[in-house]
């Protein structure tokens, strides 16, 4: 065979160089030193040396050669091979309507016989921001086949996956849905229940959660707690996070420093440092504090215009051997700019007259963050 194919070649090469034979071209076929064909006229007049003639046709028509667009993956990851028929026709030719989709779902099933493992790996190939819609629907038709046996987990990530888009109805429905099927909602069903609506912002409707799941006897743990505390401080509520705190470990549960963390935050997003500073005192006698603990004393102390405290907890932190991270970094950036909008503000509240004074008549400070001065208070006189 390559015998064959160098035969071909060569016998291609000829036929093309005799059509430049034509046109006044030979092509000799031996090579100078450098390599470069040297091009000769029928007399023997040499040519200035230039590539071959069929050199020059390759390079000609390089530019105009298609460049095919890199496939992407049709799957992440490793699946079944009847998951794998099912994603393919799911993908490549997404349904047009919710009858359309149950069609195919049960000619799937009767085409191959899928079990529970199948259908779980197309769903997790399926939880991506192009197919999240038809990933529901498929989750929800799931739920109603007897061959699929669904348990907590499956309505949990349905619940999850509504409650992420802020469809809290749908999430609702589905939370009821798995109660009507005899499976009882657990911690894990109830904690992602909860972090739905502190997501929406329903503080009220959490609460209620957190007291039938206390009701149903269900204990919670420490991410339970975590969660109804950071409910609380997204709705500016951190004495009710301090006070479930309280509960926390009075029912001997060992608060983590996520807890802390959103203890912290709650406090420093309510205007109150000193208070995220003495929880984290309680707190951290039992626990050794890491980079994501002294971020969230930095950043409480930065939102608030305390640029020095925040610049103690940071230096506190490399201290104590922990290397900040990007995060740690940027929340000690964004705490110098705290203190320059609210001394902005205190300028311009000040009147006519007063020591905090308006600018004067002589000049001006202003500050400029930019290439050139670095974020440095730059003063210009008129």
């Amino acid at each position: 065979m390559p015998a064959l194919a160098a035969t071909l070649t060569r016998s291609s090469l000829a036929s093309l160089n005799s059509c430049f034979v034509r046109d006044g071209l030979v092509t000799d076929s031996r090579l100078n030193p450098a390599g470069i064909r040297q091009n000769r006229r029928p007399d023997g007049s040499q040519l200035s040396n230039k590539c071959s003639p069929v050199v020059v046709l390759a390079a000609g028509t390089a530019h105009r050669r298609r460049k095919w667009p890199e496939a992407r993956p049709l799957v992440s990851g490793r699946v079944t091979r009847k998951a794998l028929v099912l994603i393919k026709e799911l993908k490549t030719k997404p349904p047009t309507n919710e009858d359309e989709l149950h069609q195919r779902l049960e000619n799937w099933v009767k085409g191959v016989r899928p079990h529970r493992r199948d259908l779980i790996d197309t769903i997790k190939e399926m939880d991506t921001a192009d197919t999240r819609e038809l990933l529901c629907q498929v989750m929800q038709w799931s739920l109603s086949e007897d061959w699929y046996e669904a348990d907590a987990r499956d309505y949990t990530k349905l619940v999850e996956r509504f409650g992420k888009d802020g469809r809290l109805g749908e999430m609702e429905r589905a939370f009821a849905g798995m109660e009507a099927d005899g499976i009882a909602p657990d911690l894990i069903s109830f904690s992602v229940k909860i972090n739905a609506y502190g997501r929406a912002k329903e503080v009220e409707k959490a609460e209620a959660a957190w007291e039938e799941m206390r009701l149903r006897g269900i204990t919670p743990d420490a991410k339970a707690y975590t969660t109804m505390m950071t409910v609380y401080g997204k709705a500016g509520q951190p004495d009710k996070a301090e006070q479930l705190l309280d509960a926390m470990l009075a029912a001997a549960c060992k608060p983590s420093l996520v807890t802390l963390c959103s203890i912290i935050t709650a406090y420093g997003l309510a205007g109150r440092p000193d208070d995220a500073q003495r929880v984290s005192d309680k707190v951290l006698t039992d626990l050794t504090p890491d980079c994501n603990t002294f971020t969230a004393l930095s950043a409480a102390f930065g939102l608030n215009g305390r640029t020095d405290e925040a610049v103690a907890a940071f230096k506190r932190m490399v201290a104590a051997g922990l290397k900040p991270d990007d995060r740690s970094v940027a929340r000690l950036v964004e705490a110098h700019g705290s203190m320059d909008r609210q001394l902005a503000l205190l300028l311009g509240e000040g009147g006519e007259g007063g020591e905090g004074g308006r600018e004067d008549e002589e000049g001006e400070e202003r500050r400029v963050r930019g290439r050139g001065d670095g974020g440095r208070v730059v003063r210009r006189s008129s």
